[in-house]
């Protein structure tokens, strides 16, 4: 990786940054040491998610610390949620971009946190060994919890924006305190230059973060997005690949309640009779075995008339407004935060033909998009195929390099 001490470690960053970090709110509640990786132990920490692709060779080792986040929900009420941050070991005091991650979907019930994940057991995603393996090649990675792991009465609120971009934002401010506290003494040092990233649902909590940024935290230093396989409109998802379908409906009720979100209006009642029980124990290596993919196995045939005619907000207004309030990305006010967008082109739960609509979209709003696809590669492999075109994305756009848009 080239030296960023350089073109980021100005003394006027360094003052800013400080003077950035001094006035945001403090969200770092607690910090402490959870583990050192060499680049031994980070590439078998990886094993399991490269196992298809071959994975950089990890450049340093790295310190894990856990942390506890102070956030909102909806309503401006404090919540606390776990979060881990990955410090590379690196050799000279430097400043380094800050990689904040939303997982993809492992689940709504307490045992479903992706920080309970056990790959060798059943992968949901393994995003430890995602973050680990960025570490080593000189990001600082954050990775937060969503809402609600932690709170055996409720579901994580699954694919709402509203809580998921708080927390990446509250994240990536928490990243900020730890090197006035804890991480004082490393040397490696946060930049001014937070990339919100996320896989899958994550996409959708990235982009979500960067649509509120300016608002929620403006003093945040946020320089780009970027997204593998992001699933950025539920709609689009559950005409594409339902099997997801029915934790969302779950997720929707629980938070916006019934009157607006009723399951047994839009799901079969072999679907629905379960969900909630389902929803409350079951984790994402089930959501096939138990609904399947096809649309009409997980919706009531008038539900599903109305999904794919397009006709969702005369029939069932309540249901679109949600879903409409939970299409992340297209904010006008972060039209000037650039994206960057992978997609393969064989996967068969965000399709290329609907991300490049997203693509356009965003381009619509004179955004600056970095498109890649990437050919026949499926939506569990797209992060670790683009992981090094994404790397060298992010040191770019960190280093000041004006963004190669593909928007036409």
């Amino acid at each position: 990786m080239p030296d960023l001490t350089r073109r980021l470690a100005l003394p006027v960053l360094m003052t800013l940054g400080s003077v950035l970090a001094q006035s945001a709110p403090n969200t770092l509640v607690s910090s402490s040491p959870a583990g050192v990786y060499t680049p031994a132990a980070v590439s078998s920490a990886g094993r399991a998610l490269y196992a298809r692709v071959n994975e950089p060779a990890p450049r340093y080792t790295v310190r894990r610390y856990e942390m506890r986040v102070r956030s909102t929900d909806e309503q401006g009420r404090p919540i606390t949620v776990r979060a881990q941050i990955f410090v590379p070991d690196v050799p000279k005091a430097t400043k380094l971009p800050v990689y904040v991650l939303g997982a993809g979907t492992t689940g709504l019930a307490d045992n479903c946190s992706p920080f309970d994940e056990r790959p060798e057991q059943q992968s949901w995603g393994w995003y430890q060994g995602h973050m680990l393996s960025y570490a080593a090649q000189g990001f600082i990675g954050v990775m937060p919890d969503y809402a609600n792991f932690e709170d055996g009465t409720k579901l994580q609120p699954y694919f709402v924006s509203a809580s998921e971009a708080p927390i990446l934002l509250d994240a990536a401010r928490a990243a900020y305190r730890f090197f006035q506290g804890t991480g004082k003494s490393l040397k490696a040092q946060p930049a001014q230059a937070v990339f919100f990233s996320g896989y899958s649902q994550g996409g959708h909590s990235s982009f979500a973060a960067a649509d509120l940024a300016s608002k929620y935290a403006p003093e945040l230093p946020v320089r780009g997005v970027v997204a593998f396989g992001a699933t950025t409109n539920v709609e689009v998802l559950w005409k594409e690949n339902a099997a997801f379908a029915p934790y969302a409906v779950a997720a929707y009720a629980d938070y916006y309640g019934t009157k607006r979100v009723d399951p047994a209006k839009i799901l079969l009642p072999r679907v629905a009779s379960g969900l909630d029980r389902n929803a409350r124990s079951r984790c994402i290596g089930d959501l096939y075995e138990m609904y399947g993919k096809r649309p009409r196995d997980v919706f009531r045939p008038e539900f599903l008339q109305a999904l794919v005619g397009n006709t969702l907000s005369q029939k069932y207004p309540e249901v679109a407004k949600v879903l409409a309030a939970n299409s992340s990305g297209l904010s006008p006010s972060a039209a000037k935060i650039p994206a960057f967008v992978a997609q393969g082109t064989a996967d068969d739960i965000v399709t290329a033909t609907a991300q490049r609509v997203f693509v356009q979209k965003l381009c619509g709003l004179k955004r600056p998009v970095t498109y890649r696809e990437y050919i026949g590669i499926n939506h569990y492999q797209t992060r670790q195929v683009a992981m090094n075109d994404a790397m060298t994305w992010m040191r770019g756009v960190a280093a000041g390099q004006p963004v190669l848009s593909t928007c036409r």
